[in-house]
C-alpha cells in the first residue's frame, strides 16, 4: 500500500489543516487533529480522481520523516493507481483497454474509479493485457530476515520500538499469517472479517496503548473499531493496518512487474 506523508497543522480558525507535500491537491480539515486526518483518506482520493480524469501520473509517496503523520492509501486503491499510471506512460486510453478486455466503457470507468470496490483479479487482468502483472508481496527488514528464529517459530526479542523500548516476544510465523489474511481481506473488501483478524493481530504484536499512540487515536476508540459491534469502516480498519505493519518493521506493498 502507498503511506503518504503529511503536513498537519494549525489554522488561524483553529481547526486543523491537512496537506500532502507530494499531492498539492489533497486538503483536509478538521476541529482536531484526529478528524483531519481521518478526514485526509478522503481527500486524498478525491485528488486520485483528478489525476486519473487528467490522465497524470499520480506521484509516488515520498518518505517520511521519523514522526511526521502519514495516511496510508488502501491497497485496492494503491492497485488501481499503479493501473492508471501503467496506462499513462503507454498511452493505453480507457476505450483500447476495454477493447483488450473485451468490456464495456462502464466497467472500465468502474475498473478506474477509486471509490468502487472493484474485483481484484479484474484489476490483474487488465495488468496483464499491458503486458504486466500485479505482486502482492511482503518485503521484511534485515533485523527479521536475518534472525534464525523468524524461520523456525521461535519468538523473536531483539526488536526494538521508536523509542528503543524493549518489544515482547512476537511468534513471527503467526503475525505474518495474519499480516497475509489482513492484507488479503482488505484487497477483497471483506470489513467485518478484516476487523476480527486485526483484533488479533493487535493483541498479538503491538497492543492497544501502543497503537493508540501510533494512530493518535483514544484506546478506547480503538478497541470500539475492533470489537464485534463496532463499524467496520474500512478506512479506520486501513489506519490501523497501516499502523501495525510500521511498528513491525514490515513493508507491505503492492508492485508491478515485468510478464516472464
Amino acid at each position: 500500500m502507498y503511506t503518504y506523508p503529511v503536513k498537519l497543522e494549525k489554522d488561524t480558525n483553529g481547526s486543523w489543516l491537512v496537506t500532502f507535500p507530494d499531492i498539492p491537491e489533497a486538503t483536509s480539515v478538521g476541529d482536531d487533529e484526529d478528524e483531519a486526518l481521518l478526514n485526509a483518506l478522503d481527500a486524498l482520493e478525491s485528488a486520485i480522481e483528478i489525476y486519473f480524469d487528467d490522465k497524470r501520473e499520480v506521484p509516488v509517496p515520498s518518505k517520511a520523516r521519523k514522526g511526521q503523520p502519514t495516511v496510508t492509501l488502501p491497497a485496492l486503491i494503491t492497485a488501481k493507481v499503479l493501473l492508471a499510471n501503467e496506462m499513462v506512460r503507454q498511452g493505453v486510453r480507457k476505450a483500447e483497454l476495454a477493447r483488450r478486455l473485451d468490456l464495456h466503457m462502464p466497467q472500465i470507468d468502474r475498473l478506474l474509479d477509486p471509490r468502487h470496490a472493484s474485483k481484484l483479479d479484474m484489476i490483474e487482468r487488465a495488468f496483464g493485457k499491458l503486458g504486466k502483472h500485479l505482486e502482492v508481496f511482503e518485503d521484511i527488514e534485515d533485523q527479521f530476515a536475518d534472525d534464525a528464529s523468524a524461520s523456525t517459530g521461535s519468538p523473536v526479542t531483539a526488536l526494538t520500538s521508536p523509542g528503543q523500548k524493549k518489544l515482547p516476544e512476537i511468534q513471527w510465523p503467526r503475525t505474518k499469517a495474519l499480516l497475509d489474511e489482513a492484507a488479503t481481506l482488505f484487497l477483497s473488501g471483506e470489513p467485518d472479517a478484516a476487523r476480527l483478524i486485526l483484533r488479533d493481530l493487535v493483541n498479538a504484536t503491538v497492543g492497544f496503548e501502543s497503537l493508540a499512540e501510533l494512530t493518535h487515536k483514544p484506546s478506547k476508540s480503538l478497541h470500539r473499531m475492533l470489537s464485534a459491534k463496532g463499524n467496520p469502516n474500512m478506512d479506520n480498519l486501513a489506519t490501523i493496518f497501516g499502523a501495525v505493519r510500521n511498528w513491525l518493521k514490515v513493508t507491505f506493498d503492492v508492485r508491478v512487474v515485468e510478464m516472464a
